[in-house]
């Protein structure tokens, strides 16, 4: 396989290159010894995770070959030309001229597999493609991906996910990704009193328990104009008792004055007139307080601030009332 005649050929060169204890770290050396295998046993994706964990902790740019080959291997193609541009560029003249042809050829190859994926995003923040770190923001350019399949891109803002949306480009073709930066200040929604309540969109439908509410509200309104009702009557009565009292007393007495004997009846006409008042006035807040419930009642599929009532009991000397004004 071409791949591995390739592998077996660079392998000695780059252990010779970088496994000095001045060079490499033993976890690198770890690292790479591990990617080796990996290679061989053609588990290409984690022989180039491998080989850029070793490249990560000793940055020697003979490594990027390493991993441009098992990622051309894996048919990540993307990752493979990333790696040998990287390669050319920072090997130069050191690169030998038959490796020079060969990974020139084949970056020619893989240009014509790829499209890319430019990714505007916030500066800082971590670019993701099917779960390889590719950098973070401000990017210097695009981010070159396989043609012809899925891949799943994630930006990430310390560990807050802005972006995660699969894309899929052709060969040559460039997508674009573009998060914005949010507004430092967030806008402050309308308080309820800015809401007008006579706008329907702004003033929904009660809820159920709400409705439940309303419902007892009308039943009680009824109950309440009844006794008011009641009462009215009973000051009627009282009231009519008062007059018959006091048109008896206006026979006796002449010119508005009476007799002393007469003061009985004269209390008893006071009282009568005073109780006949008190009970017209309990009786007429009575009924505006229950033809208020009733009206607030019935419309329970309103919200509480369509309904404006107010009502005042009002009395005089030989007058009672009240007055019920109000928006329903």
């Amino acid at each position: 396989m071409r791949w591995t005649m390739i592998m077996v050929l660079v392998l000695p060169f780059l252990i010779t290159g970088t496994a000095s204890a001045d060079e490499v770290s033993e976890k690198a050396k770890t690292a790479f010894s591990e990617g080796r295998e990996l290679f061989k046993a053609n588990d290409f994706k984690n022989a180039a995770d491998a080989f850029r964990l070793a490249h990560k902790l000793s940055p020697n740019w003979k490594l990027l070959y390493n991993i441009g080959q098992s990622e051309a291997a894996a048919k990540r193609y993307g990752l493979a030309l990333e790696a040998f541009e990287r390669y050319l560029a920072r090997g130069g003249d050191e690169i030998r001229g038959e490796r020079q042809k060969e990974v020139l050829e084949e970056v020619d190859r893989l240009r014509r597999m790829v499209g890319s994926v430019e990714v505007t995003v916030p500066s800082g923040c971590l670019i993701i493609i099917d779960d390889v770190e590719r950098g973070r923001a401000p990017l210097s350019g695009s981010l070159m991906i396989s043609a012809g399949v899925e891949h799943r891109v994630v930006v990430k803002k310390v560990d807050e996910i802005l972006v995660d949306r699969i894309v899929r480009v052709s060969g040559g073709q460039r997508t674009t990704i573009e998060v914005k930066n949010k507004p430092s200040v967030e806008p402050v929604p309308d308080s309820p009193e800015e809401k007008s309540a006579e706008d329907p969109e702004e003033a929904g439908p009660l809820d159920e328990e709400s409705r439940k509410e309303r419902s007892n509200l009308w039943k009680a309104g009824w109950a309440v104009t009844a006794v008011g009702g009641a009462v009215l009557i009973g000051g009627g009565i009282v009231g009519g008792t008062m007059l018959s009292a006091d048109s008896d007393l206006v026979k006796k007495c002449d010119d508005g004055v009476c007799d002393p004997q007469d003061q009985d009846a004269l209390d008893k006409r006071d009282n009568l007139a005073l109780t006949a008042d008190v009970l017209y006035v309990v009786g007429g807040v009575a009924v505006v307080a229950g033809v208020v419930m009733i009206i607030v009642g019935a419309k329970n599929g309103e919200k509480e601030e369509d309904i404006d009532v107010a009502f005042a009991p009002s009395a005089g000397p030989g007058f009672v009332g009240a007055a019920l004004k109000g928006r329903f």
